[in-house]
């Protein structure tokens, strides 16, 4: 179903998740200059309530921003930004995105292509960030040229807004990383590994004696 962005023709539940997204984001860049210098809480709603209020720009935008990616990590909230991702591409959400009025058809592909990308980009690294946040940007410059997640990482020095010491891979691969999800649990080799025919669940056989069941999405 499409949803209008227009306030006052907005049902009223999505009226709320507008108006409470609207405070959170004064609580999660109260400079409103994207260094997300806010309270814990401001960053950990936003995006939630956003996606309710089907501001699939503003969602998208919260989500893909490399800043605000990282501090939310640093408040520990990594698998709290991962659910962020998956409630927002959702197949209901992701059909939405596509036919919203707001923007034109190509415009929302990319857009909807962009939280992908930051979607595997996060999946596959969360191992790394989740321990070291402050690498998000470093990893990011890492990828390949044309992935979304470098082209926000050379955006955000060319702005000004990153001005730490980092590492440019100079000689990096032009394709993107085949790895879709990496996984830690076991204490010792994993000797097995299955996926679901639906691919939601994973499940792992170690040398250490267990299965463990992981969620794919």
């Amino acid at each position: 179903t499409k949803t209008s962005n227009n306030y006052q023709t907005m049902p009223t539940w999505q009226k709320a998740h507008f108006k409470l997204a609207e405070h959170f984001r004064l609580y999660s860049d109260p400079l409103d200059d994207c260094t997300w210098e806010g309270t814990e809480r401001g960053i950990s709603e936003l995006p939630f309530h956003c996606t309710s209020a089907h501001q699939w720009r503003a969602s998208i935008d919260t989500l893909t921003d490399l800043g605000f990616m990282e501090q939310k990590m640093k408040f520990g909230l990594t698998y709290d930004l991962l659910q962020d991702f998956i409630e927002l591409l959702s197949d209901d959400n992701q059909e939405c995105i596509i036919n919203d009025l707001s923007l034109d058809l190509d415009e929302n592909r990319n857009y909807l292509q962009r939280t992908r990308e930051f979607h595997r980009f996060l999946k596959a690294r969360t191992y790394i960030l989740h321990r070291r946040p402050q690498l998000t940007f470093t990893v990011a410059l890492s990828l390949p040229e044309t992935s979304y997640p470098c082209l926000a990482a050379k955006s955000r020095w060319d702005s000004g807004l990153e001005s730490r010491i980092h590492i440019r891979w100079e000689n990096k691969p032009t394709e993107s990383d085949s790895c879709i999800m990496t996984l830690s649990g076991h204490t010792m080799v994993v000797r097995y590994s299955c996926v679901s025919p639906d691919d939601k669940w994973i499940a792992s056989a170690s040398h250490d004696l267990r299965v463990r069941i992981w969620d794919a999405e």
